[in-house]
Order: C-alpha cells, then structure tokens, then sequence
C-alpha cells in the first residue's frame, strides 16, 4: 500500500487535482459502484499532508480502513499484490469521482463492419457517456481485440479500455528488454477449450486465434511486468532483469492506431523476495526537486536515476505530459 501510494502521490496532474477544491465538486457519494466518496477523501488528506511540509511522515491508517471496508480483502496485517491494490484504488477513486451521475443503459451495437478509427471512437464514446472523471482523462487507454474464428474464418474487432498494460516476461531468461514483454503482449493466441468464441456464422463456439493490440495510449501510462505464475497452490515469481527506458520512451512499433505519445519515467512499485515473503518500496523522481528518492515504508533515501532499473521493478509509471512541477516551498517526505 506505502509503496503504491507514493506514486500516485508523485503523480503530478492527480496530486494537483486532490490539492484542489475540484475533486469536493465532483465527488459522486450515490453512486453505487463507488465506495460513498470516502476513499476519494482519505486520498485527498493524504496527498495534503504528504506535500504541506509540516510531517515527516505519515502513518495511512484510516486510509487502509476505509479501504478495507469496501474491499475486505485488504483487512488485516496479511501481504498482497500491489498491482491489484491499484487497480482497485483506482477504480474506487474514479466511481467516487464520476462526473456521470445517471448513468444511462447504452446498447452495444455491433461496429465490426466499420472502418477501425470509427468503430475505435464510437467505443470510446459510449465509454465516456458513463465514465467521466480525471482516472479516465489520466489513466485509460485502449485496446484493439480481433478475433478470427479457426473454422471459418469469421473475423471480429471489437475495442475495450484498459487502465494499465500487464505484460508477461520471457520463459526462462534471465534478462529482457520492454520490448521484448510488448511483442510477447501482443503475440497472438489460441482460443480453445473452455474458453472458445461464440462465432456468430457459425452459430456455435469455435476455436479461435486472438490478438490484442494498443489503439489509443492514455496520458499517464503504467505496465505491469506478470512476475507471478501459476496454479492452486504452486506459484513461482520471475526474477527477471528487464531493461526499460528512463526517458524517451514510444510505442511507436506497438500502437496500430492513429496517434503516439513519449512517455518519461516517474515512479517504480518494486517487490523483493518471494512471493511468501516478499517486500514492497518504491522508485519517485520528486516532482519539484527533480530528484529520485527510494521509498521503504519510513526511510526515504535519495538515489540516481542509474538505481531506477532493477530486476525487482513490478509495475512503472509513466507520463507522457509537460506539466510544470509542483509550486510548494519544500519537498515534504
């Protein structure tokens, strides 16, 4: 949790959103896939204590009760996945904050026939008349799916929002570059036992090759490295180096639509050890001084930007936008 939220608090346009009065306007305590605006206050006070300059620390108590009251999972003193925790903080925040207060049924209409960039905006539009709130305008992008049945050949594109890119390492090696992940992301796979594709020609479920590309890449972009596999109780973690780019970084190669965005580095969530008993810190180029900093629960030390990349990196943060750095009279740790 300590770990996660020192990025999100490093991430400025959100940091600056919350240290605002605009979130109070779009608070959305009715409605009923949110968490009654509590979580979105708790995150708030935690980023104003966090960049005031009168602590030198903070304990998120009440932050991770609240949180445990709508996701009883996190209750209690027991270890869990940083990735999951983020994904369902951040989607706890945006339904807190959804300016969308009557969300309307939408029919899913079928855009397969269309050409890709129409079908790919009509998707985003529908999207948009439910979801509206600066999680949406930060985080989410889209993916392009195409489906083609293995009997017939029927082929189907359809075009779904992601908030992060979860990204599998290469089998067996001991280092690997980001682009390596991105192919292996975007290789295509074979859809069959249970769960093959209703073709809709052939009016049964088939077998089917399925390939899930980037169309539409979100301001603030966040991977994922898929360090843990496995089943039941038999799960084992790769430890494997990936070298990813501090600054500078395009997916160019791996964006079929129409638009690209550079991306430079800002936070890393690492985890050490095992997944039994393992350990999360985190990797934040402070904002306004420009520096990195390593966060291990209530040591913060400063460190070079060459310390960034480790085989124990598990999710990065990215930002793709210019935003002038945070206008506070110190950095608060």
């Amino acid at each position: 949790m300590n770990s996660i939220l020192q990025c999100l608090i490093n991430s400025v346009p959100l940091t600056k959103y919350f240290l605002t009065s605009t979130y109070r306007t779009d608070l959305n305590r009715e409605n009923p896939l949110g968490m009654h605006g509590e979580v979105a206050e708790e995150f708030a006070t935690i980023v104003h204590a966090s960049w005031c300059g009168e602590y030198r620390y903070i304990s998120p108590t009440d932050f991770k009760l609240t949180m445990s009251k709508f996701a009883d999972r996190f209750a209690g003193n027991s270890q869990h996945d940083s990735q999951e925790l983020l994904m369902i903080l951040l989607d706890g925040l945006h339904e807190d904050i959804n300016r969308v207060k009557q969300k309307d049924y939408i029919e899913d209409d079928d855009t397969s026939h269309l050409p890709d960039e129409e079908a790919a905006n009509i998707a985003w539009d529908r999207h948009k008349r439910r979801n509206q709130s600066i999680i949406v305008e930060l985080f989410q992008g889209q993916f392009k799916s195409t489906l083609v049945c293995l009997t017939c050949n029927k082929r189907s594109v359809t075009f779904q929002v992601f908030m992060n890119l979860s990204v599998p390492l290469p089998s067996h090696r001991s280092h690997c570059t980001l682009n390596d992940c991105l192919e292996l992301f975007s290789k295509a796979e074979r859809v069959q036992g249970d769960n093959k594709w209703f073709c809709s020609k052939c009016k049964c479920y088939r077998e089917a090759m399925k390939k899930l590309e980037i169309w539409k890449l979100p301001p603030v972009l966040l991977i994922h490295f898929k360090r843990f596999s496995g089943t039941g109780l038999y799960w084992q973690k790769a430890d494997t180096a990936v070298n990813f780019p501090v600054n500078g970084l395009t997916l160019k190669n791996q964006t079929v639509g129409p638009k690209h965005r550079h991306y430079n580095l800002y936070a890393v969530s690492n985890h050490y050890g095992t997944l039994e008993g393992g350990h999360y810190t985190a990797f934040c180029q402070n904002p306004y001084a420009k520096e990195w900093y390593k966060f291990d629960d209530h040591i913060v030390s400063r460190i070079s930007s060459n310390d960034v990349k480790t085989s124990s990196a598990y999710i990065l943060f990215y930002t793709s936008l210019n935003i002038p750095p945070l206008k506070l009279k110190k950095f608060s740790s």
